[in-house]
This record gives C-alpha cells, sequence and structure tokens, in this order.
C-alpha cells in the first residue's frame, strides 16, 4: 500500500475504487491524499522477512495502471518516500 497526493485528482466524494489491472485507489482525507496498492503475482509476491517498501513496483506497476484510470493522477507525488 503506497500513500501519495495527487491535488488535481478527484473531488472528496470519490469512493474506493479497484481498477481491472488489481489497482485500487481511495481518498483518505481533505488535502488530496491517497492511499493505493495492487496485490503482486504469487510468483512476484516479496518475502514477509524484508519490509522494505518497493518502491521501483509503485512506479512499474501500480503507477501506470491509476494512470490509466484517473489520468489526473499523472501529477501524483509519492509521501513518506
Amino acid at each position: 500500500m503506497f500513500c501519495y497526493q495527487a491535488p488535481d485528482a478527484p473531488v472528496i466524494d470519490c469512493p474506493l475504487v479497484m481498477d481491472t489491472s488489481g489497482a485500487y485507489f481511495r481518498r483518505e482525507g481533505y488535502a488530496g491524499h491517497y492511499v493505493a496498492g495492487q496485490a503482486p503475482p504469487l510468483a512476484e509476491e516479496p518475502n514477509c522477512e524484508n519490509l522494505d517498501v518497493d518502491y521501483t513496483y509503485f512506479d512499474k506497476t501500480v503507477f501506470p495502471n491509476l494512470v490509466n484510470r484517473v489520468p489526473a493522477f499523472k501529477n501524483l507525488k509519492v509521501l513518506m518516500k
């Protein structure tokens, strides 16, 4: 799960959205913050002993699916990186 800010994205009444790609997002609060994620295929599931955030997975897999669903996400900024 990733947190990001996208001030140009959908308004406050945006529901939880699940894309057919498996990516999902929902708005979190009033400041244009969102949470999003996408489960990797079973063969690519990371080791449970490594709890580091995989930002490359977001950039290569989750981000393109989010932008495909909501073009306003093209300018998003990942938080807590």
